[in-house]
């Protein structure tokens, strides 16, 4: 393998970069799991910004490895869309989510469309409810002790609010039986 690598400063770089892209896009999933956001528009926002991101930095990428044609096109696709595209999506799905607009939230109930269980350790088994908000399917996922009760919840009351960038953040949840 390290005969691969022509520059290993760069090659520093480019394993930090997708250390860092992994680490963020890890944490931008958890906050995404708590948002109304549609993933249509990140998503492409994400894979346009990587592609630019590749043809800024194909030469440099070009030049720290020893691989070609199709394959290198590959990875030094893929090297920004980890790196960078994952670190861009979770920013403004973070920032959309800490810093929310200074209007109150408001409580709304959503019936639940489908109830499953996770498998856990030790015998837990976390409970996802499934509600519908702007036509999409919302997974909400909640602790153990509420799985025993499951059959017996109808609706999930949440504390909506608006994030920075306008997309709805979930405060609070509950399931409840009425």
């Amino acid at each position: 393998m390290d005969e691969l690598i022509k520059d290993k400063k760069r090659n520093l770089y480019y394993g930090i970069s997708l250390l860092i892209g992994c680490l963020s896009g890890a944490w931008g999933i958890f906050i995404y799991e708590k948002t109304f956001f549609s993933l249509k528009y990140s998503l492409s926002a994400v894979l346009l910004f990587s592609l630019i991101a590749t043809i800024e930095d194909f030469r440099k990428f070009a030049e720290t490895y020893d691989v070609s044609g199709k394959t290198l096109y590959f990875l030094a696709y893929m090297q920004n869309l980890i790196g960078w595209g994952l670190l861009l999506w979770s920013t403004i799905v973070l920032l959309n989510f800490y810093f929310p607009q200074d209007l109150p939230p408001v409580t709304r109930k959503f019936r639940i469309l489908e109830k499953r269980t996770l498998s856990g350790n030790n015998g837990r088994r976390p409970l996802v409810l499934v509600i519908r908000r702007f036509d999409r399917e919302k997974d909400l996922h909640f602790p153990s002790k509420y799985t025993p009760y499951a059959e017996e919840y109808k609706f999930v009351e949440a504390d909506i609010q608006r994030g920075l960038f306008g997309w709805e953040i979930i405060t609070y949840a509950e399931p409840v039986v009425k």
